[in-house]
């Protein structure tokens, strides 16, 4: 009688594989679907834990106006912003008469959240931020706080930074610069038409009949670090379009605006914190941290999201074929970074912000600071804020609205 051991070994060993190879396909699919979709930092996330749910409770409560931008030409889906009235209304310096002899306009500040986070999340940033900024404005990126859609990571953000960028000069820029300059003559703030009020400001930020529109300052942390790094590098001269629903207007009532191209916005500098060079970089090292595996499977990962994003297998067709490399976006910058990142970080390396600081600054010469925090990690570098960390962007932002 012959033995048929063999053979049963061989059709067990292609059970087994077919087994193994689905849970490797099932194990590739739920990290897809996770990464584009990241856990919810909402109202109610904050409410549940004790924490300000929009600005107008934090301590000290700030004003602030709520909209939603369509930022995403591939979607008809908008993102929630806040707008926060800062404390420095004038110059960085104090006075507005201050301002105008240095030259030195209060920015506008624009903050992106990184992967998990969201508006919410970054309250703790805005209040120290506000002191320096006559504005802030921070937003959910898709997929992110209580925006509709899947997170892009990091691939179609900065084009969603550059259009809220335009939109924050056309509607907040030259119109409260051209209110606070017939105010100092002694003139009553402008309350114009619409059409009277777009021609008017798009007329003050390409002739500068009202002196500068203030400058923007765009802050990013982690997934948002890198997305406004591109953003600044990559700037264009365009006008805002597309669909926006006004700070002030009910839910749901949109309206679309179509704005002639003006003159590139001002981007004066970048701030960054805990960025990192490639998409993979902190999955795989929260992934290692937890003991899951990661090589192989991290591969597969961003092969399949690389391919359902657009950016290629390899993400070599991101940004328009410059790759996903922060570093070499970095040497693009024609204006100031500030990278903070704690030197503890677990997540994001200190080394990828070192790459960056060294592109950027060994391509044009540009004024890039990478500010150490001593004992920082990822997650905590806010809790509390250290003097070290405060006294950089004070420094930096003063520096950077001067120029």
């Amino acid at each position: 009688m012959k033995c048929r051991y063999p053979r049963d070994m061989f059709g067990l060993v292609i059970l087994f594989s077919m087994g193994l190879a689905l849970a490797y396909a099932l194990v590739v699919w739920m990290t897809v679907r996770r990464l584009r979709r990241p856990p919810r930092r909402t109202a109610a996330w904050a409410v549940s834990r004790g924490l300000p749910a929009n600005p107008g409770e934090m301590n000290p409560a700030r004003e602030f106006e709520s909209f939603a931008l369509r930022l995403d030409e591939r979607t008809r889906d908008e993102s929630p912003a806040w707008s926060i009235a800062g404390d420095a209304r004038g110059a960085t310096g104090g006075t507005k008469e201050a301002g105008r002899a240095s030259d030195s306009l209060a920015p506008i500040i624009i903050v992106t959240p990184g992967w998990g986070d969201s508006r919410v999340t970054m309250l703790g940033r805005v209040n120290e931020l506000a002191k320096l900024a006559s504005r802030v404005i921070v937003w959910d990126p898709p997929g992110h706080g209580e925006a509709p859609g899947l997170c892009a990571l990091g691939t179609r953000e900065p084009e969603m930074i550059t259009r809220l960028v335009e939109w924050a000069c056309d509607n907040y820029g030259a119109r409260e610069h051209l209110d606070s300059s017939h105010a100092q003559r002694g003139a009553p703030p402008l309350r114009n038409s619409p059409a009277e009020d777009e021609n008017s400001a798009q007329a003050s930020l390409v002739t500068g009949e009202t002196g500068h529109a203030p400058p923007i300052v765009l802050f990013g942390f982690s997934l948002g670090a890198g997305a406004s790094i591109v953003a600044a590098a990559s700037d264009r001269a365009t006008g805002f379009r597309g669909s926006e629903r006004m700070p002030g207007s009910p839910r749901g009532a949109s309206q679309t605006v179509s704005r002639i191209p003006q003159a590139a916005p001002r981007i004066a500098a970048v701030i960054a914190e805990a960025p990192y060079r490639f998409p993979w970089t902190p999955a795989r090292n929260v992934l290692r941290a937890i003991g899951l595996p990661h090589r192989v499977v991290l591969r597969a990962v961003f092969a399949v999201l690389g391919m359902r994003l657009g950016v290629g297998v390899t993400w070599g067709r991101a940004h328009g074929g410059v790759g996903f490399d922060r570093a070499k976006h970095a040497a693009g910058l024609r204006m100031p970074l500030l990278i903070l990142h704690g030197e503890a970080d677990e997540v994001c390396p200190v080394a990828d912000s070192e790459a960056i600081v060294k592109a950027a600054t060994h391509a044009n010469g540009t004024n890039t600071t990478l500010a150490r925090i001593a004992g920082g990690t990822h997650l905590v570098l806010w809790s509390p804020p250290s003097d070290g960390l405060l006294i950089s962007i004070a420094d930096f932002i003063r520096g950077a609205s001067r120029r």
